[in-house]
């Protein structure tokens, strides 16, 4: 397309690794089939970049040439409102067709949510927020006490203002996670793994608290809820931290710093065969 609009120049956000995420879920196939379309189409492009300066690293490796990192951002709202409910709420965001974030949001409901309950002896909820598809072991899951499944969500606002806890219960994931960043922003106390926080540069105990097993999230949880000032301070922090390193406006200097180095490079010859369609014969000027 943008060598038929004659573009001078064409760039592509590939954003996560997905050859190595794949890898990690122990789906060969997969993983050779994103390596066989990013060695193919990546080279085609005047610049190509990445979320995380670990996976910019192991794709430049990977496709002999220089990834650059333009990390994502989130716009951090001037004020916030803040009204945790009771009985407690716990959220998960995310796309719900996303295998890691099934996963994660399975271990939220059947392990970490009874695990909160039990330990605070009341009840607790969860919200598991997303677009999915059609999906009985979702639907499993909605059924279960204190789950709630109102998939796609266009306004979060009030669900973050609510919000006991951000839980991230991912065992694998790629890039950064956007959905983390919108939660430090409303200052909502995250609680996740520590590939939830994957590429951040969080530090544990300041920014989030990490647990590595359900046990360790769902002890995470029942002390936000306790020590409800320590909640507090480490929401606060995040949101300071989210607001100096990942707000709207780095993430517009990085854009404009990535879109102005490739604007500077020579132009490339066109590649590949030309995308219009082939005149038909005698169609000329028909409908």
């Amino acid at each position: 397309v943008a060598e038929h609009l004659d573009s001078p120049w064409c760039t592509l956000d590939l954003d996560d690794d997905d050859e190595a995420v794949a890898a990690s879920l122990g789906d060969g196939e997969l993983a050779s089939a994103y390596h066989r379309f990013t060695a193919t189409f990546a080279p085609l492009f005047d610049g190509v970049c990445a979320a995380a300066p670990f996976e910019a690293s192991a794709l430049g490796q990977r496709l002999g040439f220089d990834v650059a990192v333009v990390r994502n951002a989130v716009v951090v709202p001037a004020e916030v409102k803040r009204n945790p409910a009771v009985p407690a709420e716990l959220l998960f965001v995310g796309n719900l067709d996303y295998p890691p974030n099934v996963g994660a949001a399975t271990v939220l409901a059947t392990q970490v949510l009874p695990g909160v309950a039990s330990a605070l002896h009341r009840p607790v909820n969860a919200n598991l927020v997303g677009p999915h598809s059609p999906s009985k072991s979702l639907e499993a899951l909605g059924k279960l006490p204190g789950v709630r499944l109102p998939g796609y969500v266009e306004d979060l606002a009030s669900l973050y203002e609510r919000a006991t806890a951000v839980v991230v219960p991912l065992p694998h994931g790629g890039g950064t996670s956007i959905k983390v960043l919108e939660a430090f922003a409303r200052e909502v106390p995250v609680v996740s793994t520590r590939a939830g926080v994957r590429g951040l540069g969080v530090d544990d105990g300041t920014h989030v608290i990490l647990g590595e097993n359900p046990g360790e999230l769902a002890a995470a949880v029942v002390a936000l809820v306790r020590e409800p000032q320590r909640a507090r301070r480490l929401a606060k922090a995040a949101r300071e931290f989210v607001e100096q390193r990942y707000g709207a406006p780095m993430g517009d200097r990085e854009v404009g710093e990535f879109l102005v180095e490739v604007a500077g490079r020579p132009r490339r010859p066109a590649r590949g065969p030309d995308p219009r369609p082939a005149a038909v014969p005698g169609t000329a000027g028909s409908r």
